[in-house]
């Protein structure tokens, strides 16, 4: 008998999975307004880091930093070192950032600038805003 509630209660319908589970949430929550709220803006804020720049050749805002911004500080701070089509750009010392796979990730490209700097590039060479601005905008056009 106990085993047949439990069977009718975990009964999958249209809001819930197999397991009982609700559908729509992640493991299954339900959610309370706020919490599904900041989830949905940290998903808003995920899609924007993976997207890049809101706009086509790295002129817009991004949840990480600004690329518009990054662009100059790029092409003066880095652009001697390393190649990068859309700053025009053709170092030969660093990498090409066009060819870069971790180029494509802005958190990437910030760890490098902040704490993971390889000689001979300087460590910290843009910090704090800066480097979030120029780590948006090498993410947002490279190999573009």
């Amino acid at each position: 008998m106990r085993q047949l509630r439990q069977e009718r209660r975990h009964r999958p319908d249209r809001h819930h999975d197999r397991d009982g589970h609700h559908r729509h949430e992640p493991g299954g929550r339900r959610l309370g307004r706020e919490r599904r709220r900041r989830l949905d803006d940290l998903r808003r804020r995920l899609d924007d880091l993976r997207g890049g720049s809101t706009t086509a050749g790295g002129g817009g805002s991004t949840a990480f930093g600004d690329a518009a911004a990054g662009k100059p500080l790029f092409t003066s701070k880095c652009g001697a070192c390393h190649t990068l089509k859309d700053a025009g750009t053709s170092g030969q010392v660093g990498p090409d950032l066009d060819q870069s796979a971790k180029a494509k990730d802005p958190q990437a490209v910030y760890d490098q600038l902040t704490k993971n700097a390889v000689p001979p590039m300087p460590l910290n060479l843009v910090t704090g805003n800066d480097a979030k601005n120029v780590a948006a905008y090498v993410a947002s056009v490279s190999g573009k």
